[in-house]
């Protein structure tokens, strides 16, 4: 059975982005809009990122780019984040109409979040009607990850000549779905030992983060898991974002697992590529 977790991330990654700004001719914006069309996400965040510290700028204008950067952060599920760049931008540009829109937006994903997390610890029929009304507001149905389209808060549709002014569209809501089934399955066979759908998990190429041999590192992997008893592992603070350009996705997460007297948490990414035989690992690391 799939995390409900799991499918709240996916459900979520799944949404519109954020509205961005109108067209301006303000070249450092103009230059971070070009950045996030062609998917140069950490090259539009640097340029954003230093305009906002420009306090030569107009206070509007820099509201501007922290608009920017919410857009940025919502698409890559980093929902938390976003709230936080769009109370900048208000804060500079009180009547900044696009921005507040973003941030009610912002918090209704929000308010999702918790009350499935509260679903989770302590259901009832209160928690469901709320979590039902909150996915309605958000164009949402629980059998449905819906709309891909990249498109502005509101549900109208953009005029032609404004489509350059949002963000390209995540991967399909199925792709970001199948790689958190793929992801849980990953989890449960190394909590249960299951070696063969464990190691099924990795691609053909993969390489070990530490440099070992992949022929020893799965012999290796396939000893610790037939030795070890009573294994728990949970993930936490799962994000998966579809990769510009690759087609991949990333997990990172926080891992926390417990076996015997061992206790690790550690901050992980796992990139996945969707091969042949589905969504494969192609790389691993410990942060």
């Amino acid at each position: 059975m799939k995390s409900p977790l799991l499918c709240l991330l996916a459900l979520l990654l799944s949404l519109p982005v954020l509205a961005a700004n109108p067209p301006d001719a303000n070249a450092p914006l103009a230059e971070a809009r070009a950045a996030m069309a062609r998917g140069a996400w950490d090259d539009a965040r640097s340029r954003l990122q230093r305009f906002t510290a420009d306090a030569t700028q107009a206070p509007a204008v820099r509201a501007r780019a922290w608009n920017f950067l919410a857009a940025i952060d919502a698409r890559q599920g980093k929902m938390g984040n976003a709230h936080d760049e769009l109370r900048q931008a208000l804060a500079l540009d009180r009547g900044f109409g696009l921005a507040w829109e973003n941030l009610g937006y912002v918090r209704l994903v929000l308010a999702l979040q918790a009350y499935e997390e509260a679903a989770l610890t302590k259901p009832s029929p209160q928690v469901d009607e709320k979590r039902s009304q909150l996915r309605a507001l958000l164009g949402l149905h629980a059998g449905n990850a819906a709309q891909t389209e990249a498109g502005a808060v509101r549900p109208q549709a953009e005029a032609a000549a404004d489509a350059h002014a949002h963000a390209p569209a995540p991967a399909a809501s199925g792709d970001v779905a199948d790689v958190g089934a793929a992801l849980e399955r990953w989890r449960e066979a190394w909590q249960h030992g299951d070696a063969k759908t464990y190691l099924a998990a990795y691609a053909a190429d993969f390489r070990p983060q530490d440099g070992t041999a992949a022929t020893a590192w799965r012999e290796q992997r396939t000893r610790r898991l037939a030795a070890a008893h009573a294994i728990s592992i949970t993930l936490e603070g799962l994000t998966l974002a579809p990769q510009a350009g690759s087609g991949h996705v990333l997990a990172s997460f926080t891992e926390h697992l417990r076996a015997g007297s061992v206790r690790r948490t550690q901050r992980k990414e796992i990139e996945w590529r969707h091969d042949d035989d589905g969504w494969r690992i192609v790389r691993e690391t410990a942060l």
